[in-house]
């Protein structure tokens, strides 16, 4: 069984934002991340096993900030065809890998709640 840190050294952005349902131009908080899905990604499919690190910070109006670390068991599941799968808390987080191993997948706030 391969650990997602061996993959995570490939240039692996994983980005959360607040709101969209693409995974391509992806733009939460003014992060930009263009990635073309690839059709060739024989050499990464996999699964991969490991922890991922979340950070995050609220600024609530008239309630202050707030900050928090979460740090969970993850699964990345990596399809031939350009397709990644991410598995947080039993939920699963769609995304895409180009053919050189960069991958990006895309949660909002809301898919982390039950």
């Amino acid at each position: 069984m391969k650990w997602i840190r061996n993959l995570l050294f490939l240039i692996v952005p994983i980005i959360v934002g607040c709101s969209s349902s693409t995974t391509s131009g992806i733009r939460p908080g003014g992060i930009h991340a263009y990635l073309a899905q690839g059709d060739d990604t024989n050499v990464w499919a996999d699964i991969y096993t490991g922890t991922l690190t979340l950070n995050s910070s609220a600024d609530v109006v008239g309630g202050g900030t707030g900050e928090d670390v979460l740090t969970e068991s993850v699964t990345v599941e990596v399809t031939t065809d350009g397709n990644v799968f991410l598995t947080l808390q039993g939920k699963t987080i769609s995304g895409i890998m180009d053919n050189s191993g960069a991958w990006v997948v895309l949660a909002s706030i809301g898919e982390f709640s039950s």
